[in-house]
């Protein structure tokens, strides 16, 4: 057990730039092909932008890719909330409010 304490203290800081990558990964897979259009020509939210082009977009990659990113972190997570440490299950639960906000939640007005 001593070895997986000492494995971790070492780890910590690439862990935060892991999270870092994920935040940056689930940015760059849920952009839609042309999300820079909003606010042109009456087009003044995503569901506008959904309705007007024919969107090709990576979901279908980006949702799987990206929790598979997120998996090891939920697990890390779990066995620091049992040792009573907070920080990792608090930037975890973070990161995966906002993956289903990029993937899910911001088109729920749709």
């Amino acid at each position: 057990m001593a070895t997986v304490k000492s494995i971790l203290k070492l780890l910590t800081p690439l862990l935060f730039f892991y999270y870092f990558v994920c935040a940056i990964s689930i940015m760059l897979f849920s952009i839609i092909e042309y999300e820079w259009a909003i606010g042109e020509e009456g087009i003044e939210n995503i569901c506008d932008v959904m309705t007007h082009f024919n969107i090709d977009d990576m979901s279908n990659v980006g949702i799987p890719l990206t929790s598979a990113f997120i998996f090891p972190l939920v697990i890390l997570s779990i066995y620091r909330a049992k040792q009573r440490r907070f920080l990792h299950p608090i930037l975890t639960g973070l990161l995966v409010i906002y993956w289903w906000w990029a993937f899910f939640g911001r088109f729920l007005s749709c």
